[in-house]
């Protein structure tokens, strides 16, 4: 498990390019414009945060996760943003990474990458959940911990909503 907030995100880079990669194998004229739209949001959210890891590691004097507590009570102007930030990177909606994530999956099995695409959603559910794991123990506050729980009980609806939504948008692009 990851102690270092700042490594954190640069690892999860790596989920974000495996995306990538799967949209490009997909093809087609859907997924590609999931891949460039995933690549332009994953990218603004990424440099948002690590801006802000860099100001909480200027205010904790610390960049492992253990020594950041209570950030939204202390300083809510960085825990709020960072909080937002890591569901953006974790694909929730209504952040455009949830969008192209089941715009790239979606366009997979179309194209006949269906078991690619089961595979692609478990490794997807790991990183959540490891992820998911290592923000729990920023000790944010009471508040913060009730939040990600409805965040993640959230996440189970919107994303069979989330195909549901975007096979209209598909059928543009299958044109």
């Amino acid at each position: 498990t990851q102690k270092d907030f700042k490594r954190l995100l640069a690892y999860s880079s790596i989920e974000h390019m495996g995306l990538l990669a799967l949209g490009a194998a997909a093809g087609g004229p859907f997924a590609i414009a999931a891949l460039l739209l995933h690549m332009l949001g994953h990218g603004l959210i990424k440099s948002s945060m690590f801006v802000l890891a860099g100001r909480i590691l200027g205010f904790a004097g610390s960049h492992h996760i253990a020594d950041v507590r209570n950030l939204l009570r202390r300083r809510p102007d960085l825990g709020g943003p960072f909080l937002l930030g890591a569901a953006g990177l974790l694909g929730f909606p209504p952040f455009v990474t949830f969008f192209t994530e089941v715009a790239i999956i979606v366009a997979g099995f179309q194209r006949g990458l269906g078991w690619q695409m089961l595979v692609a959603c478990a490794l997807l559910l790991v990183v959540f959940a490891g992820i998911v794991l290592a923000l729990a123990r920023f000790r944010w506050s009471g508040i913060a911990l009730s939040f990600a729980g409805f965040l993640i009980l959230a996440l189970g609806a919107w994303s069979s909503l989330g195909a549901v939504l975007l096979h209209p948008l598909e059928d543009r692009f299958s044109r």
